[in-house]
């Protein structure tokens, strides 16, 4: 499964590539969550052939919320009004720069529930765009 390439860490790239173009030229088939995985890559346009889409989630068709979760969802809908939730890492390729920036032009809540080196950076971001009302940081979220 292909995630991404390297994108914060580009000094190690002129390494990364030399092994991850002999690796990939080697597999005989490469997932990726998205089109825009192949389109985007430095690596995988050429190898377009191997790739296959398969979206990431979970099937959710046997999956029923108790009396109390529809309760409690619908207790934070009336609290909150619109909101967005991002659930995920706090790290820069995960877009939540352009979420808070979004945000200005909605009358949207977000709630951001994750871990992260970038957290304190976005916090501080939130509070820079006057968002600090609209945006709720949970962080990170254990479960056993």
């Amino acid at each position: 499964t292909y995630h991404s390439d390297i994108v914060s860490q580009q000094f190690l790239l002129p390494f990364y590539a030399i092994l991850s173009n002999k690796f990939l030229s080697r597999v005989s088939k490469i997932l990726v969550a998205t089109e825009s995985h192949i389109h985007y890559s430095r690596f995988l346009p050429q190898l377009k052939d191997k790739c296959e889409v398969v979206p990431f989630g979970i099937p959710t068709n046997h999956l029923k919320a108790s009396d109390e979760v529809l309760k409690f969802a619908e207790e934070t809908r009336e609290r909150l009004g619109p909101y967005v939730l991002f659930v995920g890492r706090m790290v820069g390729y995960k877009g939540v720069p352009v979420l808070l920036e979004s945000l200005k032009h909605t009358n949207c809540k977000a709630v951001l529930v994750g871990g992260g080196p970038e957290r304190e950076a976005y916090q501080k971001m939130a509070a820079d765009l006057g968002l600090e009302d609209r945006v709720r940081f949970m962080g990170r979220v254990i479960t056993i």
